[in-house]
């Protein structure tokens, strides 16, 4: 059936190990329920089956996704502008505009957060720096006293 072999062509892409498939996740989705929808000429039979597999997808794989794979999607340059989402209604168009401005927030508090984690770690880098060169000093500093003693008794 061919509603079957969509399904697990998506699944089977999603689950590629070699490639980063993160960004497909969004475009999967739109296209399995893009062809989930009922036809003209489906049976009653395909359209209920379709329905179920709808509902399914929608009660799963809707339900796990996250800002993460939308701002992936968005940062691969084939599917930026977002045209997978379908506008075929007002509300269609709503949710595109608003996921737009909310991936740009999502986008800017990713940032901001690995900044924070880079400035963190330059302080800890800097921190072990100082505890290095007080250690080399006091060490440096030990070392002259036991030559400066040494000294002292070779010459008495």
């Amino acid at each position: 059936m061919e509603i079957t072999r969509s399904v697990k062509q998506v699944f089977e892409s999603l689950e590629k190990a070699e490639d980063a498939t993160l960004q497909l996740v969004m475009p999967s989705y739109y296209l399995l329920t893009m062809k989930m929808a009922p036809a003209v000429r489906d049976s009653v039979m395909t359209r209920t089956f379709k329905d179920n597999l709808r509902k399914y997808l929608d009660s799963t794989f809707w339900t796990s996704i996250n800002a993460l794979h939308w701002m992936a999607t968005f940062l691969d340059p084939s599917f930026k502008q977002l045209e997978f989402i379908p506008e075929n209604n007002a509300s269609d168009d709503r949710f595109k505009r608003n996921l737009q401005s909310d991936l740009d927030t999502w986008m800017t508090e990713e940032l901001n957060v690995v900044t924070e984690r880079l400035n963190a770690c330059v302080v800890d880098a800097e921190q072990d720096r100082l505890e290095y060169s007080f250690m080399l000093q006091s060490c440096l500093h030990d070392i002259f006293l036991v030559i400066t003693h040494k000294c002292c008794l070779w010459l008495l």
